[in-house]
């Protein structure tokens, strides 16, 4: 599978490089992502290792790049001071822990109990931060982020050390929630506990927490199935990533055209492989016997009208924390995510994703980007 994908990446950045002519003798660059993801993450080796790789072989190797993961150089809540300070060239943003930094993509977390489809909300998230919301790309770009694509999770569902089937199950639970689903756990009678990811093992495994939202495909990549054997299908919408695929902007503002054409080349296929692998990692998952909890009417309900409120919720704490325009944004990305969604039907491999990125966002984007 890695091979594989490795292989069709950097093809696919061969095609799109001769598409755009031959190109001219680069400027050496080097090009350090540092990572505080496991190292069995899907997003490691299905997109961003590949991502790498291929930005070498399309730049016949005038791009040298490295991987800094584990969280030995980047963790979960130093990502913009570690871009500032130029300890790596690149690193997923995770707004979800900086919120006093980063109120419009905290904004954008803040609603993610809409964005229940993962192609949809990447989708939409990459055209918004590339295209359309000037305002998300400032506020990275004054910590030294140039964005180049999106991400958002699958759906999130309740991962539980017991069966939690019906409201009257959820109360009084301690469930490890952050961003939009702190609410969520509030509306269901929960008790949330604020931990990073990789804080949330040992929390379930010490018995300090009943649940956690999640990714399905983290029962597998941090090791919770040893720990929790019951997955709620609550649909509690996505976490969303605004700056996954990134550049130190300084460095960017450094780089030759065509040296930022590789970039802009190679990295849709990096998009659309990592949420294929996530994907692709819950399919997997699902298939190796947990138990799977369908949440009766009432758990499900409380959830999609905690989601509802949550949108002006988003919108006022943005408003107190300086985002002068909360409201319009939103009713921006909305509307765009819905476009996404339906423009998404029937989309099965990250090869059909990929060629909609390439159409509705990155040949769209201006030459001063």
């Amino acid at each position: 599978m890695k091979s594989a994908l490795i292989t069709r990446v950097a093809s696919a950045s061969a095609v799109a490089l001769l598409a755009v002519g031959a190109v001219p003798a680069l400027a050496q660059t080097s090009y350090v992502y540092g990572d505080f993801a496991s190292p069995s993450e899907p997003r490691t080796e299905g997109s961003v290792k590949p991502w790498l790789q291929a930005l070498e072989e399309a730049s016949n190797g005038t791009i040298t790049t490295d991987y800094i993961g584990a969280g030995a150089v980047v963790t979960a809540r130093n990502t913009l001071q570690s871009l500032t300070d130029g300890l790596v060239d690149g690193a997923l943003v995770a707004a979800i822990y900086q919120p006093s930094e980063l109120p419009v993509s905290s904004l954008l977390v803040n609603i993610g109990a809409q964005m229940t489809d993962t192609l949809a909300s990447t989708g939409a998230l990459t055209e918004a931060l590339m295209l359309g919301c000037p305002e998300c790309r400032a506020e990275l770009e004054a910590y030294n982020v140039q964005t180049l694509g999106s991400w958002a999770m699958p759906s999130y569902s309740l991962l539980c050390r017991e069966p939690v089937q019906s409201l009257a199950d959820a109360q009084g639970l301690r469930i490890r929630s952050s961003g939009h689903m702190v609410t969520l756990a509030q509306a269901i009678g929960a008790t949330p506990i604020n931990l990073t990811i990789t804080e949330t093992f040992e929390a379930l495994q010490r018995n300090q927490a009943d649940c956690t939202f999640g990714s399905i495909v983290w029962l597998d990549s941090l090791s919770l199935g040893d720990v929790v054997r019951n997955i709620v299908r609550v649909d509690a919408g996505a976490v969303v990533t605004t700056s996954m695929f990134n550049v130190r902007r300084d460095l960017w503002q450094e780089m030759d055209e065509a040296t930022r054409q590789v970039f802009l080349d190679t990295v849709p296929t990096a998009v659309a492989n990592n949420a294929f692998a996530y994907i692709e990692a819950d399919e997997r998952v699902l298939a190796e016997g947990y138990n799977l909890v369908t949440p009766d009417a009432d758990l499900a309900e409380a959830i999609r009208a905690q989601a509802e409120r949550d949108i002006a919720s988003a919108v006022a704490v943005a408003q107190a924390a300086g985002v002068a325009n909360a409201q319009e944004i939103v009713d921006n990305f909305l509307p765009l995510y819905q476009r996404w969604h339906d423009l998404t039907r029937g989309v099965e491999t990250a090869e059909a994703f990929e060629e909609l990125l390439r159409t509705e966002v990155y040949a769209r984007i201006p030459a001063d980007f």
